[in-house]
């Protein structure tokens, strides 16, 4: 099962000798002892294999294409083998880590908060991560303030790209970050570009130079390298913590996602070393011309079946492994049942509101298309399935809307209070008050502050409930 893949750009400075020796730095300095193997020294080594049955590494180097590639491999108490591989393309410059969980006997998987290998420290701290664009590539966040306005617009307005995910991070107007950004670019570091406003004048720069366009006031945006993904805003105002879990956990997917060319992965390169020392002794007996050349034809005809066999079967258990980590992924979420939905990144107002709202949705359709046979009976069975109780928090919060602006004339400040309870925002202009649902700007309402009639109030209960609930 593969937990984590990245592709970096690293400098010309980082050679596969030099790489060597920092991996088995990296393990002699490691806090976890399972990862240490005593008497390891890859100084001048690019290829062979030390360690024990439970914790061993293997370097092996592929001349043709100047590929250099290591395996790191232990295997814990409970069975589970975890597999981090490196494979360096050195013409290219740049460096593919793969992290994969497979399990042996009766071990079975365990959820963890997972962070990217700290090897990947290592390499931004001695320099050997090269920039991305005008980006570098940290173990940790950038901070932003209003001298990088002009960076931020253009990550905003699609002027710029990076090979990298942007996640910018903005600080509300009042108080302290909600969020755990630290924790939150430890976690993906060599996943995405983490960017923290030191204050919130630089998103009220960045409302002009964006024409408002701009995540603002505690709002997350992340920006994909172009045409890979549509960009999204996280609100994180009722759940930070949920928000940044889900953060995270969405790009170390989407940068799983990504393809991989066969020849950068360490079971790709092993492969073609087969391949290629298969070739080379074929070659070599069509050219000394012996009695064994047609024994040879036929054992290497043999040869190439089986090569396509194993091509075959490593092509349907790659299948299936994506298919399962699909399939796992959904259990997760979902660990009571079975889901029809995956959700989005819309926040919620409160727990439960997607579900009240999609649930309601699905009542209305039924009501309106009794004809819908078969769709209405799909439909109510899902609703059955859900347990939709009459009493629901949008219903509660319909009624009380009634309740507020019944006989409105003004809005008093035990009005203001309810509202406020209920996650409805008022601030006062010259003739009306503006009203927003959880600081949402995308859902605007005025209300008159003198209104024309006795109805005035019924009117904007209906246009609240209409709009918001």
């Amino acid at each position: 099962m593969q937990l984590f893949s990245t592709r970096l750009r690293v400098t010309e400075e980082l050679t596969d000798r030099r790489f060597a020796e920092l991996f088995a730095r990296w393990c002699e300095g490691s806090p976890y002892a399972e990862n240490h193997i005593p008497g390891l020294d890859l100084s001048g080594e690019i290829s062979g294999r030390w360690g024990s049955a439970s914790t061993w590494v293997e370097l092996q180097f592929y001349d043709t294409m100047n590929t250099f590639a290591l395996r790191f491999q232990k295997v814990e108490r409970d069975g589970s083998v975890w597999d981090t591989d490196f494979v360096l393309l050195s013409d290219e410059h740049y460096l593919y880590i793969q992290l994969h969980r497979s399990f042996v006997d009766e071990s079975a998987f365990t959820q963890r908060t997972f962070s990217t290998p700290s090897i990947i420290g290592m390499l931004a701290d001695e320099g050997y991560l090269a920039t991305d664009d005008d980006l570098p590539v940290l173990k940790s966040y950038q901070s932003v303030g209003v001298e990088d306005v002009d960076l931020l617009t253009k990550i905003i307005t699609g002027q710029t790209s990076y090979a990298l995910p942007v996640v910018y991070i903005t600080k509300p107007i009042r108080g302290e970050h909600r969020v755990p950004y630290r924790e939150i670019a430890k976690r993906l570091k060599g996943v995405a570009h983490v960017l923290v406003e030191e204050n919130s004048l630089l998103s009220a720069k960045l409302q002009q130079t964006c024409a408002g366009r701009n995540e603002h006031n505690g709002e997350i945006g992340i920006y994909y390298p172009l045409g890979l993904e549509e960009h999204r805003v996280l609100q994180t105002r009722q759940d930070p913590n949920g928000v940044a879990e889900k953060l995270c956990r969405s790009l170390i997917m989407y940068a799983n996602a990504l393809y991989v060319d066969p020849l950068c992965t360490y079971d790709g390169v092993t492969s073609a070393r087969k391949d290629a020392e298969i070739q080379a002794l074929q070659d070599l007996y069509l050219r000394n011309k012996s009695d064994g050349v047609e024994l040879f034809e036929a054992y290497a005809h043999e040869v190439e079946m089986l090569q396509d066999q194993v091509k075959r079967l490593s092509s349907d258990l790659y299948a299936k492994d994506v298919e399962i980590e699909g399939l796992r992924r959904h259990r997760e979420e979902h660990p009571s049942g079975v889901p029809l939905l995956v959700a989005g990144f819309e926040e919620e107002y409160f727990e439960g509101e997607h579900t009240e709202i999609v649930l309601a949705a699905l009542a209305d359709y039924v009501d309106m298309h009794p004809d819908k046979r078969r769709r209405c009976g799909v439909l109510r069975d899902v609703i059955e399935a859900n347990d939709v109780s009459s009493a629901s928090v949008l219903g509660e919060r319909a009624r009380m809307v009634e309740k507020i602006f019944k006989g409105y004339t003004i809005l008093t400040e035990s009005m203001r209070g309810q509202l406020k309870r209920m996650g409805i925002e008022v601030d006062s202009a010259n003739h009306h008050y503006k009203l927003l649902y959880h600081g949402d700007k995308r859902y605007p309402m005025t209300v008159s502050k003198t209104p024309s009639d006795r109805r005035a109030g019924m009117n904007v209960a209906k246009k609240i409930i209409k709009d918001w609930l």
